[in-house]
């Protein structure tokens, strides 16, 4: 994946509040 799908990736998890990453 490339580095704007996974910024895409972790803002949805942010939002879904399903995942937490630091």
């Amino acid at each position: 994946a490339s580095i704007k799908e996974e910024i895409l990736n972790w803002i949805s998890d942010k939002n879904c509040k399903k995942y937490k990453f630091n």
